[in-house]
């Protein structure tokens, strides 16, 4: 009997020392993955025409005349933006960035691209006239608020990519 009464308490001390009645920290939620889709929904001029890298009123060469739309889906709410990278094979040529804007969660938003720059480091990123065969369309995320055209900074990665077999004539002016 006085075994018993031995094995009884150590029991009755090990289940008060468990805390049963303690509150459990909450579960923590696993992070959102980013999903999300670019559409292309108009490219003007068309693909093969040619575009002219004309001397900009603020310094580099560029062009106005490109008008590419794009439908963004993603699966959370964000401020984001576009860039196309224009492509003669591996050498990059061109590049060109939207407005930012907000993306709200599963709702369709529409990025519109209409200015291009050749020298957007003071130099051409390819030698002029040039073929490209190649666009890839970028999101970035952005600062919230932020509505002017966008470039992303060195270092930055971009939440989406897609490539398109679209492609112009670049020519100098």
């Amino acid at each position: 009997m006085k075994i018993a009464c031995i094995v009884a308490v150590p029991a009755v001390v090990l289940l008060a020392l468990t805390g049963c009645d303690q509150p459990t920290a909450p579960a923590l939620e696993a992070p959102r993955i980013l999903q999300g889709q670019i559409t292309d929904r108009t490219f003007l001029p068309a693909n093969g025409a040619t575009l002219t890298a004309e001397l900009c009123n603020h310094g580099p060469y560029c062009n106005d005349k490109l008008r590419l739309i794009f439908d963004v889906v993603l699966n959370q709410d964000m401020p984001v933006a576009l860039t196309a990278t224009f492509y003669a094979d591996s050498q990059r040529c061109a590049v060109a960035g939207s407005n930012g804007g907000p993306v709200r969660a599963n709702t369709e938003a529409i990025f519109t691209i209409d200015f291009m720059l050749f020298d957007p480091d003071g130099y051409f990123l390819c030698p002029l006239p040039q073929r490209t065969t190649k666009m890839v369309v970028e999101l970035w995320q952005t600062q919230p608020n932020q509505t002017s055209r966008t470039f992303p900074h060195a270092g930055a990665q971009p939440l989406l990519t897609r490539e398109f077999t679209h492609g112009y004539t670049f020519v100098p002016e």
